[in-house]
């Protein structure tokens, strides 16, 4: 599989499949016009005619108000970060509304478009941890 697609994957998983508790996705969360759309880009990571209906925010949304842990890098030049921050505040406002806006999170690396490891799974793993309490 793409390792590019893996963040896409994991966003539309945990949106769809209510068994996935919690979920990490790297370097895949901005707007569809600014990132995929804006460029030659895999046909994997776009659902025809989605936009119509929602932004990645919106799918992101549906994961709520199950902990979320978005990876960003500052410099990808794939997903840009200006537009995940905005995406970003609507999904905090979805996790407001089911009352769990703590739950949500977004860690944005210093560089492009990689994993930040040492910034993410802390978060993660602080979300797991109180999961197993509940």
């Amino acid at each position: 599989m793409n390792a590019l697609m893996l963040g896409t994957t994991t966003l539309f998983a945990a949106a769809l499949l209510s068994r996935v508790r919690a979920a990490m996705p790297s370097c895949c969360f901005s707007t569809f016009q600014a990132s995929i759309q804006s460029m030659f880009h895999c046909v994997c990571n776009y659902v025809p005619g989605l936009l119509q209906v929602a932004e990645m925010g919106d799918i992101a949304g549906l994961i709520a108000p199950r902990p979320l842990v978005i990876v960003s890098g500052r410099e990808d030049g794939i997903f840009p970060l200006d537009p995940a921050l905005a995406e970003f505040s609507r999904l905090q406002e979805i996790y407001s509304s089911v009352g769990d806006s703590g739950r949500c999170h977004h860690v944005i690396g210093e560089g492009g478009h990689r994993f930040y490891a040492e910034g993410a799974w802390p978060v993660m793993l602080a979300e797991l941890e109180q999961l197993t309490r509940n």
